[in-house]
């Protein structure tokens, strides 16, 4: 079984706000290629990533997990409705994560309401560099709290590429032991392997027997990749690393070729392999069994919890 931990879709490049400025260079291998291209200002182009071209994109894939973005800070929002109506046309296989922006905590629970009432989000996001909060700030803990009382799963996208203004601050791993140790049961998943502080996120994915990692980040990157899973390999912590391919920036059968293609930066060379055993355990990872779901020929969703959110919470 393949599951897909991590995958992006929007209508157009507009909804994801100022990130729209990195997607100058499709063409240079940050995409999928072959992905329409539309002149969003100035000249940039920027992909496309609709429904459509996401269904064809993880075709190969069992599950996938499918992030509807959104950042005050960028001026990024992704429609939630359309995200629903995506996920409601394959129930059997595709999983929401709804993210939610802890810097307005009342706009923040009225969307973990919503995700929670359409029974087609089973997981939050949230993005301390894209979001510009501080990961372990009293804001993104309230959200934590949520989550934790629902049991579903917490992403957070920690990559610093999205966007010059991104806050590298607020990218680094370490910044998220407070987090993990304050919400031990919480499945926290982290995502932006290789952005910023690698060695200090094997540390707490070795520390923290809730934390995960998944490998998006360097699917297209052949020696960080290599770098990221050999150190994980030596660190004993390959087992908490989940397959992603962050479609657009890859379909499911690229990062599975990109994984068993790892080792070809050894060939030749004295470096050190990484076992293939290791590289497919990547591939064939239990994802859903790790985060507490289950496997229903209808939708996988976590554990059923009859916890409200009010907003009285909040203050």
């Amino acid at each position: 079984m393949i599951v897909d931990a991590l995958t992006y879709v929007w209508d157009h490049p507009k909804q994801m706000g100022q990130m729209w400025r990195m997607f100058r260079a499709p063409s240079a291998g940050l995409f999928v290629p072959d992905l329409p291209v539309v002149t969003v200002e100035d000249g940039f182009s920027a992909p496309v990533a609709t429904s459509a071209h996401h269904r064809e994109a993880c075709e190969h894939a069992d599950y996938a997990f499918v992030v509807r973005f959104k950042s005050h800070d960028l001026q990024a929002e992704v429609s939630f409705e359309s995200v629903r109506v995506y996920l409601e046309q394959h129930p059997e296989k595709l999983i929401g994560v709804a993210c939610v922006d802890p810097t307005r905590p009342g706009e923040a629970m009225s969307d973990l309401r919503l995700a929670q009432s359409t029974r087609r989000f089973a997981a939050i996001a949230v993005a301390p560099p894209a979001q510009n909060f501080h990961p372990a700030g009293s804001l993104a803990c309230r959200i934590y709290e949520k989550v934790h009382e629902l049991s579903w799963p917490l992403w957070i996208l920690m990559g610093i590429g999205c966007s010059s203004s991104s806050r590298m601050e607020y990218a680094d791993p370490i910044l998220l032991d407070e987090v993990a140790r304050n919400f031990p049961e919480l499945k926290i998943i982290v995502s932006g392997l290789g952005d910023v502080g690698l060695d200090n996120l094997l540390v707490l994915l070795g520390k923290h027997e809730n934390v995960y990692a998944d490998i998006s980040g360097v699917i297209g990157q052949s020696w960080l990749r290599y770098h990221a899973l050999l150190r994980a390999y030596e660190y004993g912590v390959m087992h908490k690393l989940l397959f992603a391919s962050a479609f657009p920036f890859a379909t499911t059968t690229m990062a599975v070729e990109a994984v068993y293609n790892t080792n070809q930066l050894c060939q030749g060379t004295s470096l050190p392999p990484i076992p293939r055993e290791a590289l497919r355990s990547i591939v064939e990872r239990p994802t859903l069994e790790i985060l507490g779901f289950t496997k229903p020929k209808a939708p996988p969703m976590p554990v059923p919890s009859n916890t409200l959110i009010h907003d009285d919470l909040l203050n």
